[in-house]
């Protein structure tokens, strides 16, 4: 959050304000109760609106003393509050602190406006934004947020400063929700707003490096979104401006991310060449950072175009730094996914053996994949043994006798006997 120094009309948030029945208690203590004329004076001293502020809850004795002052905005702001926050586990009419913090400060907040002081205006309903960020009641917050934004669109005199602010907390809000057409609008007159100009935060970093950091945050979720609807080329014209943005800052860590997803963005084009460049990027700049988790990533996102491309020796190599540098940096799942993908591309080479021994290691660490690396060993170890088996069949098959053959009996025809008998001699 932005922070700045109080002005004089800024609000106190960690000073409890006034209690509206302070007067009747300041006039019992000064009443001199020893004698009958104390009892007297107190007697006068006490009216029906102080009894009325004893038997009313808190938030009427509120109302009554904001428009009897003549804060009929603020009146009709607490109001509203008190009739949204009815339906909550915990109300603001039990809540005393709270009533009261907001009375005085929407209060001064008006008289402010009247004088036309918009920044001090601005200033308090950002102050009381913050204070409630931390007490649970969000609501409360974007309430004030865009007080606070409508009032800096009246200021002139600070070139933009409290607008740009006020746009960058409710693009925040609008992102947390994941409202992302909204706070790509906000963003993207934030940054118009900050462009060139010195502004820093309290800890030191510029507003146009926020600002580019919510833009690139903006435009990663965009990107999932159409890359989920398979619009593979919208989704890399969004990561190519994220990408030029980071470019133009100093958080190489973003540049790196940007660059790595517009990588695979390419790759879902079968844009390997291109792909293949916004990954070298991504490789040294994690290199520069040391950051060899990201450097995983790199190698096995650069081992799926090379294989796309047909250049499996090459993709096998980087797949196997891509387990060295995990098995290296003792990254465990890293690991198991890096024996996975080499055990696959070992099948598909028909290296079984070898996918074998890769699906193995992973069985043997246990992994979240175990049971699919138990179905693809499994796969991968018949193939293996189907050779022996196949030669085994076929050596049986031929080595099996045939069944015995049977010849045909000799038939002998008998003589035919001459007609008549047998020759004599």
């Amino acid at each position: 959050m932005f922070l700045r120094q109080k002005s004089g009309f800024d609000p106190d948030l960690h000073q409890r304000p006034a209690s509206s029945n302070t007067c009747l208690v300041e006039k019992v203590k000064h009443a001199d109760l020893s004698c009958p004329e104390g009892e007297k004076r107190l007697t006068i001293t006490v009216s029906e609106c102080d009894i009325a502020r004893f038997r009313n809850p808190l938030y009427q004795n509120l109302c009554v003393s904001m428009l009897q002052e003549g804060f009929h905005l603020s009146f009709e702001k607490f109001f509203s509050l008190l009739k949204r926050s009815r339906a909550s586990r915990l109300p603001l009419e039990d809540q005393h602190h709270k009533l009261e913090m907001l009375r005085e400060h929407l209060t001064r907040a008006e008289g402010a406006e009247r004088a036309g002081q918009y920044e001090v205006v601005c200033d308090g309903y950002s102050a009381l934004a913050g204070f409630f960020s931390g007490s649970g009641d969000e609501w409360l917050q974007e309430f004030f947020f865009h007080l606070g934004f409508f009032s800096s669109c009246r200021i002139k005199s600070d070139g933009g400063r409290r607008e740009a602010e006020a746009r960058a907390h409710l693009g925040h809000l609008h992102l947390k929700r994941g409202e992302l057409d909204q706070a790509l609008e906000h963003y993207g007159k934030y940054q118009c707003l900050v462009a060139g100009q010195p502004w820093r935060d309290e800890g030191g970093r510029s507003y146009q490096s926020r600002g580019e950091e919510g833009l690139c945050r903006i435009y990663f979720l965009l990107s999932e979104k159409h890359l989920q609807n398979n619009e593979n080329q919208r989704a890399a014209e969004i990561l190519t401006n994220a990408y030029y943005i980071t470019k133009q800052g100093d958080d190489r860590r973003m540049e790196g991310e940007a660059a790595f997803r517009l990588a695979v963005a390419n790759q879902s084009l079968r844009n390997h060449t291109t792909a293949k460049q916004f990954l070298n990027r991504f490789v040294e700049i994690s290199t520069a950072l040391g950051d060899s988790d990201s450097l995983g990533k790199a190698y096995k996102a650069y081992a799926k175009s090379l294989e796309s491309e047909g250049k499996q020796n090459e993709s096998l190599q980087y797949l196997q730094k891509y387990a060295d540098i995990s098995q290296e940096k003792n990254q465990e799942q890293n690991l198991l996914d890096s024996c996975m993908s080499l055990g696959y591309v070992f099948s598909s080479r028909g290296e079984f053996d070898a996918a074998w021994e890769c699906f193995m290691r992973v069985m043997e660490r246990g992994g979240a994949g175990s049971v699919e690396a138990q179905a693809a060993a499994g796969a991968a170890r018949g193939f293996t043994l189907l050779p022996e088996f196949s030669a085994t069949i076929t050596n049986t098959t031929n080595n099996q006798s045939e069944p015995p053959h049977t010849p045909l009996l000799h038939q002998h025809t008998p003589h035919d006997k001459k007609e008549g008998g047998s020759d004599r001699s």
